[in-house]
């Protein structure tokens, strides 16, 4: 009998504990129904009397329920999508931004992994530092012509981001835009843009003076930088997995930090000046390269 009733409680403990579970993992009950609801199906609705702000990461008033937001519905006027507003909503798949929006804020998508694709409208102007962030499963974006900057880390880490055009109107590009975005092929840049060019999927200023990005995704094995360019940026070629050997022309007078770093494969560098020249170069916070790859002088 006694082990009867042990039972009993073993068994009532586990429902107990499963219900508990269970409850845990339901929508938090919300208190602003008022101006932003999420529905069983997943749609977080913002009703036309939803106030949009600038939050801290996690800190959205639906931050709680974020692993359920599956689609986003906005129903009223606004101008900007407030930074962080939709970070860690890693289900989100699509987001169609709506018309009359200017700015989409600092870390709005930070770390939403399912995103596959999102619509900018051609109200956009500015995109924040870290607006995509992490937004591992994005494959393409289409930037309007009214975007003007991109700031800092906007689409870093977008590992599934394969091309992006970037268009006319941009005059500004933060720094580490598309670090580590390895299956980057390519960068393309509107004839039109007045700060900014490619050279085969490469991203230069438009002088082609400055070398600021090498898309990761690219499968040269050799690649040569062109005549007259005297800056490789930082990180230009960090984290390479395919290079085995850069030509630098001696026009070179100045070498980011990490632009060569932590690149496995790349063992030899070719610089087209003589070693004395090489010395002369500013390497930004300097580290012995060389116990990574050889230089070779004078196009030897």
């Amino acid at each position: 009998m006694k082990r009867l009733s042990a039972l009993i409680c073993l068994v009532l403990a586990f429902v107990l504990c499963l219900t508990a579970c269970a409850d845990e993992s339901e929508i938090q009950e919300n208190t602003s129904a008022d101006t932003w609801e999420l529905d069983t199906k997943g749609t977080l609705v913002l009703y036309e009397s939803f106030e949009m702000e600038d939050y801290e990461y996690f800190s959205s008033p639906w931050n709680s329920n974020r692993e359920f937001v599956y689609s986003i519905e906005i129903q009223g006027d606004i101008d900007f999508i407030g930074g962080g507003a939709f970070c860690g909503c890693t289900n989100l798949e699509s987001v169609e931004i709506p018309d009359g929006v200017t700015r989409i804020g600092y870390g709005a998508f930070y770390s939403c992994d399912g995103l596959t694709e999102v619509t900018i409208p051609d109200s956009v102007t500015t995109i924040e530092k870290d607006a995509f962030y992490y937004c591992t499963s994005l494959t393409s974006v289409e930037l309007p012509d009214s975007v003007n900057t991109i700031n800092d880390s906007a689409f870093s880490l977008c590992y599934s981001l394969e091309s992006i055009t970037i268009p006319a109107g941009v005059t500004e590009l933060g720094d580490y835009v598309f670090s580590q975005c390895t299956s980057l092929t390519g960068i393309t840049v509107d004839e039109n843009n007045p700060n900014y060019a490619d050279v085969d999927g490469v991203l230069f200023d438009k002088d082609i003076t400055e070398l600021i990005c090498y898309p990761l995704g690219k499968t040269d094995k050799d690649y040569e930088i062109p005549d007259g360019v005297t800056t490789i940026d930082m990180n230009a070629f960090e984290k390479n997995e395919t290079l085995e050997s850069i030509t630098i022309p001696a026009s070179v007078t100045f070498i980011g930090e990490f632009s060569l770093s932590d690149c496995p494969n790349l063992t030899d560098i070719y610089y087209e000046g003589t070693e004395a020249e090489w010395n002369e170069i500013t390497l930004e916070k300097y580290y012995d390269y060389q116990s990574e790859f050889t230089v070779h002088f004078g196009g030897e």
